[in-house]
């Protein structure tokens, strides 16, 4: 049987829209804006099976954020993904529990776990939340909110300003007094979609402004026929239980998979613990 040969090559977006669309479309839950725009700032790479282009890659700051292989071709997906790794000297990889390829191919290395990120999708629990800042009003933010939301705020929001003139930056407040900001961002792989996030003022925590803030953004989603769906680094413990408090379910997580090696396990029949097979 002839050697497989697989070639690399690197491309545009435009190019593969169609790789792209069919690995998207395998996902068990949508991408949110941070993944989007990884993938937006993704270095690609074509991959072809001798001359047939099979699938692609995107590498960030040299970790790879993406991989797939269209399903004609899946049977070769492991031993593309061994020779791009080993082509590209790569040794960080972001798995994302709703990729099922990747989550497939992974389980076949050794690797140590960095645990990145939770995603969220809308519960359905559409009820106003019984908070301390009952009389709070919601907003768009203006440009004369700038300077008070940079103080509040740090660098969270980045083109600020190019963000307030796109009406995607909310305001909630009380007698004048900002409490926390809310942002959305439109889906552009995902357009049924928004993100949805939040930051409180570390004063006004505890008093449900962040609920508060998701559920007026939630509203705003729904009004326009939209879903809802948010994320937030692992760790942000206090994100997650607003989340989950605004009725926001975690249905994914990701993690970054730093490689040791493939997995070279002993021929072995039956099931567990199985016998093994002599050469």
């Amino acid at each position: 049987m002839a050697d497989i040969v697989f070639s690399f090559k690197k491309t545009k977006r435009e190019s593969i829209k169609d790789i792209i669309d069919s690995h998207l479309s395998s996902f068990h839950f949508p991408m949110d804006s941070y993944l989007e725009e990884n993938l937006d700032s993704s270095d690609l790479t074509a991959i072809y099976l001798e001359n047939d282009l099979i699938g692609y890659a995107g590498i960030e700051k040299g970790d790879l954020f993406f991989f797939h292989i269209i399903l004609k071709y899946y049977r070769h997906a492991h031993q593309a993904f061994e020779e791009f790794v080993s082509y590209k000297k790569l040794k960080r990889v972001l798995v994302i529990t709703h990729d099922p390829l990747l989550c497939s191919i992974i389980m076949e290395w050794d690797y140590t776990v960095e645990r990145d990120a939770c995603w969220f999708i809308d519960g359905g629990r559409l009820e106003k939340p019984n908070t301390k800042v009952k009389d709070a009003v919601f907003r768009l933010a203006l440009l004369s909110d700038s300077a008070q939301i940079i103080e509040k705020s740090g660098d969270f929001f980045d083109k600020l300003q190019e963000r307030i003139k796109d009406d995607t930056i909310f305001v909630l407040e009380e007698n004048g007094e900002h409490l926390g900001y809310g942002i959305i961002e439109r889906g552009r792989y995902f357009p049924s979609c928004v993100s949805i996030g939040m930051i409180c003022d570390k004063k006004h925590r505890k008093k449900g402004v962040g609920q508060t803030i998701l559920w007026n953004l939630k509203e705003l989603v729904y009004s326009e026929g939209k879903k809802p769906v948010a994320g937030c680094w692992y760790y942000n413990i206090l994100s997650r239980k607003t989340l989950e408090r605004a009725g926001m379910l975690a249905v994914a997580k990701g993690f970054t998979a730093v490689l040791k090696e493939k997995e070279k396990p002993p021929l072995r029949t039956g099931n567990r613990p199985g016998e093994l097979v002599e050469g």
